[in-house]
C-alpha cells in the first residue's frame, strides 16, 4: 500500500502539474506572454477557492476519522461534525461568488480572472461534500492523489485545442467550465473510494456546539496556511498588473513551478501525516519534539531538496540551452527558477513544523507569525516592484519564508514541553 501511495502521488504530480507546465510551454513558445500571465493567474485562482470552500477539511477530516477509528470520538458526533462543516463549506462558497462579482465590478483582477472564476464557481457546489480527510485517514493518499488530476488534464486539454483568437470573455469562460468540470470528476472518483471505506461520514443533524467546534478547529487550519495562499496570489497579481507582459509572463510561469513543488512536497506531507498524529506530542521536551517532527517528516523535506537542485540545473542551463531556438521564450522564463530553489527547501521545514501543530491540535499558535511574515514580504513586495521588477517579488518570497520558519519554530517551543 505505501508503494501504491507514493506511485499514486507521483503520478497525481507529472499528469496534473506536468499537464499545466506542458501546456503553459507550450502558449509560451508562441509568444503568448500575456496570455500565460492570464491562465496561471485564474489557475491558481481556482486551486485557492478549492481550499477555501474545503475549510481545512483535508486535515481536519483526517484527524477526526483517526480519533473514531480510535475509538476517542464517537461515529454519530464525527457525523454530526462533518454535517456541520458542510453548512460552513457552502456558506463560504457563497462568500466567493458574492467577491468575485464585486472583483468584476471594481477591477481588482483582470477582467480574464474574475471571468473564468464566475464560470468555475458553479462547479465546486458537489466540492463542498468531498470527504478527502476519509480518503488520506485510510492509508489511501495515493488515490487521493490521483483524484486530484481530472481538473488539470480536462483544462490543460483545453488550452491546447482552443483557438487563441477568442475573445477574452469565451476563453475565460471555457477555461473556467473546464477546469470546474475536472473537478466534479474528481470528486465522482473520491465518492467511488469512500464507499468502500471502514470508516465513514454521513450527513446528520447537528447543534451549535458542533458548528462552533468546527469554525474553532477547522477554520484554524484555514487561517494557519490562508497567509501564504494569498502571498503566491498576490504577487501574480503584481506582477500581471504591473510589470511588462514579458517579465509577468515569466514570473508567473516560473511561480507556478515553485507553487506545483511546494504542491509535491504537500503531498508526501499527506502521506507522513498520519504518522505525524500518532508519534507526536506536546509533552515531548523541545529538543526531543523538533528530532522526531524532522524524523516523521523527512520524506517531504529530502523531496524538496532534490526539487531545489533542479530548480538550480535549470535554472542555469536553460536559458543557454533554448537561446536562439523555437524555446527562447521558455528559457528566458526559466531562469527565475534559479533564485527560488530555496524557497522549495524552507516551505517544507516550516510546513513540517507546521503540520506538528496539525498533529497535536495547536495550529492557532502559529497564525499571529503568519500573517506578521506574509505581511512583510509582501509590502516588501508591493513597495519595490515597480523599481526592482521581478526582484522585489522573489526577494519578498525570502522574507515572507525565512521569518515563518523562524516564527514556526519559537512557536513550537513554546507548546513544547521545554
Amino acid at each position: 500500500m505505501r508503494l501504491f501511495n507514493v506511485l499514486g502521488l507521483l503520478v497525481s504530480f507529472v499528469i496534473g502539474q506536468g499537464t499545466f507546465f506542458l501546456v503553459s510551454s507550450f502558449i509560451l513558445s508562441k509568444g503568448e506572454f500575456s496570455l500565460v500571465a492570464n491562465v496561471g493567474l485564474s489557475l491558481t485562482s481556482f486551486t485557492l477557492c478549492v481550499q477555501l470552500i474545503d475549510f481545512g477539511g483535508g486535515t481536519f477530516l483526517t484527524r477526526l476519522v483517526v480519533r473514531v477509528r480510535q475509538r476517542k470520538v464517537s461515529q454519530s458526533r464525527a457525523n454530526a461534525i462533518f454535517s456541520a462543516l458542510v453548512v460552513v463549506r457552502l456558506t463560504v462558497l457563497m462568500a466567493i461568488a458574492g467577491s468575485a462579482l464585486i472583483a468584476l465590478r471594481a477591477g481588482w483582477m483582470t477582467q480574464f480572472a474574475v471571468i473564468s472564476l464566475l464560470a468555475f464557481l458553479p462547479c465546486t457546489l458537489p466540492w463542498c461534500f468531498n470527504k478527502i480527510g476519509l480518503v488520506d485517514a485510510h492509508g489511501w493518499q495515493g488515490f487521493s492523489g490521483l483524484i486530484s488530476c481530472p481538473p488539470w488534464l480536462v483544462s490543460g486539454a483545453y488550452m491546447l485545442l482552443v483557438p487563441y483568437h477568442w475573445s477574452t470573455a469565451w476563453l475565460a469562460t471555457g477555461l473556467g467550465l473546464s477546469y470546474g468540470s475536472g473537478l466534479i470528476v474528481g470528486q465522482m472518483l473520491q465518492l467511488l473510494a469512500t464507499h468502500r471505506a471502514s470508516t465513514k461520514l454521513e450527513l446528520l443533524s447537528f447543534n451549535k456546539r458542533d458548528l462552533a467546534y468546527v469554525f474553532k478547529q477547522s477554520g484554524a487550519i484555514v487561517v494557519s496556511w490562508l497567509p501564504g495562499q494569498i502571498t503566491n496570489r498576490v504577487q501574480m497579481g503584481l506582477a500581471a498588473g504591473v510589470l511588462p507582459a514579458t517579465e509577468a509572463g515569466s514570473f508567473v510561469y516560473s511561480r507556478n513551478i515553485l507553487n506545483a513543488s511546494n504542491s509535491f512536497s504537500l503531498l508526501v506531507r499527506r502521506l507522513e501525516f498520519p504518522g505525524a498524529i500518532r508519534k507526536l506530542s506536546n509533552r515531548m521536551p523541545f529538543c526531543q519534539l523538533i528530532k522526531v517532527a524532522l524524523a516523521v517528516h523527512s520524506k517531504s523535506i529530502y523531496t524538496a531538496v532534490i526539487i531545489a537542485g533542479a530548480f538550480a540545473l535549470f535554472g542555469l542551463a536553460a536559458p543557454v540551452m533554448f537561446k536562439g531556438t523555437a524555446l527562447e521564450n521558455i528559457g528566458q522564463a526559466l531562469r527565475i527558477l534559479l533564485p527560488f530553489a530555496p524557497l522549495v527547501i524552507v516551505p517544507a521545514l516550516s510546513g513540517a513544523i507546521a503540520q506538528t501543530m496539525h498533529s497535536i491540535g495547536r495550529v492557532s499558535t502559529m497564525v499571529p507569525v503568519n500573517y506578521v511574515a506574509v505581511g512583510a514580504g509582501l509590502a516588501f513586495s508591493a513597495f519595490y516592484v515597480g523599481s526592482l521588477g521581478v526582484n522585489a517579488l522573489v526577494l519578498g518570497s525570502y522574507i515572507t519564508n525565512i521569518v515563518q520558519l523562524a516564527g514556526s519554530i519559537y512557536c513550537l517551543y513554546l507548546i513544547s514541553g521545554k
